[in-house]
């Protein structure tokens, strides 16, 4: 199965233990309706909202086996004249994950490459998959 862009149901927040993660990490409520979600691989990606000064980074939740990662991301992309979105996302950083384990190189890896596929689901899903051109920088 691949990741979808679907509404964040009450009983799937509670599933995942959402409200353990949001307790201080989330400061924009609306996004927290919507994820990509990948039930087959256990992972999910949620919006955690941006920084309120420079360099403005945005803060995403990826959640892969139970393991919390907080990649932080700049944005950098424009609205095309034809309405379409092209986006870039570079990541400068990872958060600390919970629980606080150091992953090994192999895990990093395949975070990374699940939150490539996630974050491109989401952003196509959040401006509409056929108007968005979507490149992650890992």
């Amino acid at each position: 199965m691949a990741f979808v862009y679907e509404p964040f149901t009450e009983a799937e927040k509670q599933r995942v233990n959402f409200p353990e993660i949001t307790k201080k990490n989330f400061r924009v409520p609306e996004m927290q309706n919507q994820w990509a979600v990948d039930r087959e691989r256990n992972a999910f990606l949620v919006w955690g909202g941006s920084d309120r000064e420079p360099p403005y980074y945005k803060k995403y939740f990826i959640s892969v086996d139970g393991t919390l990662f907080n990649p932080y991301v700049k944005e950098d992309g424009d609205r095309m004249p034809n309405g379409y979105f092209n986006l870039t996302y570079k990541v400068v950083g990872w958060g600390a994950c919970l629980p606080k384990t150091e992953p090994t190189e192999q895990a990093l890896n395949h975070v990374k490459a699940l939150f490539r596929e996630a974050l491109e689901v989401f952003q196509k899903g959040l401006h509409g998959s056929d108007a968005t051109q979507v490149r992650v920088e890992l």
